[in-house]
């Protein structure tokens, strides 16, 4: 389930790195118990990094904190998947305010260059890759806003709902991305704020209407229809 370390960064790190990218990647699944001695085990460490990287990560909300000193990963629920999504799209139309009032034909070109490598990604069939081409373009996006603190909180809220992108990688389809994408650059090209918002809110929503789709279709209370 987990590698073994290396001397550096240092251990608490790397650790901490393990773990939460085996969360964003479904390895630790949404309700999975956790057991610091069975990952300390693994990584071949003390309890006492894991049990830092866990403090860490129950604060940043990926990890759940029980009456008994259990750990649990988060679980996925259409609350959570909705919650999230929500705040992501407040803080994004935020970072759009900035971006759409400041967009210079250079991001506009770069934009429509990364855009087309999302158009032309191909996931290997069973494989947990996570798109990192469409975090690239997005993450293009919020730099471009100019505000390291919104940033910063947009990348952790955007994490926060991996597991879900990872829960519904099946039905995504980088060809249906890469058009939404395209209102969205047209929009800031103009510098149509209110445009850029509407955009990204109804990419925003399709993402959400899949990984709804595929948490009912695991929890067995739909039926896949697209």
């Amino acid at each position: 389930m987990l590698d073994g370390l290396t001397p550096n960064p240092t251990i608490d790190e790397q650790v901490y790195a393990r773990l939460r990218q085996a969360i964003l990647e479904g390895r630790l699944e949404p309700g999975q118990d956790l057991v610091v001695s069975s990952v300390a085990q693994q990584l071949g460490v003390s309890r006492i990094p894991v049990m830092r990287a866990c403090h860490r990560l129950v604060g940043e909300g990926f990890l759940l904190a029980n009456p008994r000193r259990s750990l649990t990963v988060v679980a996925q629920s259409e609350e959570r998947m909705a919650e999230g999504v929500e705040v992501l799209l407040a803080l994004e139309c935020l970072a759009l305010e900035h971006v759409a009032r400041d967009a210079t034909p250079a991001l506009i070109r770069q934009l429509h260059k990364q855009n087309k490598v999302v158009r032309q990604f191909r996931r290997p069939p069973g494989s947990l890759v996570v798109n990192t081409a469409d975090y690239t373009f997005h993450d293009l996006i919020w730099q471009a806003a100019g505000r390291p603190y919104l940033h910063q909180q947009i990348k952790m809220v955007y994490d926060h709902h991996e597991p879900a992108r990872v829960l519904s990688r099946s039905l995504h389809r980088p060809e249906r991305s890469a058009g939404e994408h395209e209102e969205l650059i047209e929009a800031l090209a103009r510098h149509d704020a209110a445009a850029a918002q509407d955009a990204i809110r109804r990419h925003r929503q399709q993402g959400l209407a899949r990984a709804l789709m595929a948490l009912r279709e695991k929890d067995g209370k739909g039926e896949r229809t697209a």
